[in-house]
């Protein structure tokens, strides 16, 4: 069963078994008297067709929302408000959160919507977890922030302190502070790191470039790197390491102004670029010589 379809500005519908009574029912609850201005109001409320723009990559197809506690329309201010384990679908793409509410422009069209509370935003490659979430449909930029922020991939987990934005006119993915990435057996600690996606052949986006500053660290294996900045490049697993470059590999310790580490090959090289005397310098720990056990002596009767 379909509850009573409101004219939203996108194509909408909310699901009965979620959503236990429509706008009406819930001006009702809450403003008894307000009732035939309600069902007014939601009579009248703009629409354009699903040209809105809620970041998703299927915007051409219809978005679905559904609430536990309702859904208002605050017809002067332009604003819907969905609370309650609220959840808008859209294709292969969804918003999830305690509240989500969508703010409209003088053309009706969607300018700005939040998501508040428990918030996961899943599109066709990643889900993304936060506390908040502010996508502004004018740059097209969405925004978490909040506790344990993470991003989850087929092939990389990224965590942050601070925020995550998603860029989508240029695909591309931001982390601010403290963050964490890890894809196969390798780890990347950070200040802040900048991922880039393009749309491959089998028409899913993959990140082709990863760029990282402040406090580079990666680890893999037995070998641990430091630099100032890092790019990496995830197809061929190369990493170009700039600044202040400090590796540990088995034992051994390497300073330089550059390094290039070749993950899949399992070579690198270091340079002197940027350094004081320009000239690279290499510890190598000795190997320590295995020593026989101590053997007890042959006591003869």
């Amino acid at each position: 069963m379909i509850a009573k379809p409101l004219n939203w500005p996108f194509p909408f519908v909310v699901v009965a078994g979620l959503l236990c009574f429509d706008l009406a029912h819930a001006q009702e609850a809450s403003q008894p008297e307000a009732q035939p201005a309600a069902q007014a109001d939601a009579a009248n409320a703009p629409s354009t067709g699903g040209e809105n723009d809620f970041g998703f990559d299927d915007s051409g197809k219809p978005i679905e929302i559904s609430a536990e506690n309702g859904i208002e329309w605050r017809k002067d201010e332009k604003i819907y408000i969905a609370r309650g384990n609220a959840l808008a679908v859209q294709g292969d793409s969804s918003v999830q959160g305690d509240t989500l509410t969508a703010y409209f422009g003088p053309d009706d069209k969607v300018t700005r919507w939040t998501a508040e509370g428990h918030v996961a935003v899943k599109t066709s490659t990643s889900t993304s977890y936060g506390d908040f979430a502010d996508y502004d449909a004018k740059v097209r930029v969405l925004v978490l922030t909040g506790k344990n922020l993470k991003t989850v991939t087929d092939n990389e987990t990224v965590t942050a302190r601070d925020q995550l934005e998603y860029w989508r006119d240029k695909d591309v993915v931001v982390a601010k502070g403290n963050v964490v990435i890890v894809q196969k057996q390798t780890t990347v600690h950070a200040d802040e790191a900048i991922g880039y996606f393009r749309r491959e052949a089998d028409g899913k986006k993959k990140m082709y470039q990863m760029d990282a500053t402040g406090k580079v660290r990666i680890d893999k294996e037995k070998q641990t790197a430091f630099s100032d900045k890092l790019a990496y490049q995830p197809q061929t697993e190369i990493a170009i390491l700039t600044g202040n470059v400090i590796i540990y590999d088995n034992g051994n310790r390497y300073e330089g102004g550059k390094a290039e580490l070749d993950m899949k090959k399992d070579v690198s090289r270091i340079l002197a670029d940027g350094t004081k005397d320009g000239r690279v310098h290499t510890v190598i720990k000795p190997k320590e010589e295995e020593t026989a056990p101590a053997t007890e002596p042959v006591v003869t009767q």
